[in-house]
């Protein structure tokens, strides 16, 4: 259920296969929420040779920190 209502439509809209911002101003907010929109753009940097976007790599460093905290929180209320 995750992979179909989650992650597929994070992918085909997050950057992944055509750039983002080819996509209307109001898309573009809402798809700069997802954390797989930055790591496309720091992958195809990478890939191009073009310097990382550091405002990408930030999110995505928060967003795994996060996510992180999360899952200690997680496993901690499991223990009990």
């Amino acid at each position: 259920m995750l992979t179909s209502f989650v992650i597929t439509p994070m992918a085909f809209l997050g950057g992944t296969f055509f750039p983002v911002e080819r996509l209307p101003d109001w898309a573009q907010g809402l798809l700069l929420c997802l954390p797989l929109t930055h790591a496309s753009r720091a992958a195809r940097a990478a890939a191009t040779g073009a310097e990382l976007p550091l405002t990408s790599l930030a999110l995505l460093a928060a967003a795994g920190v996060g996510a992180f905290l999360l899952a200690m929180r997680n496993v901690a209320r499991a223990r009990d």
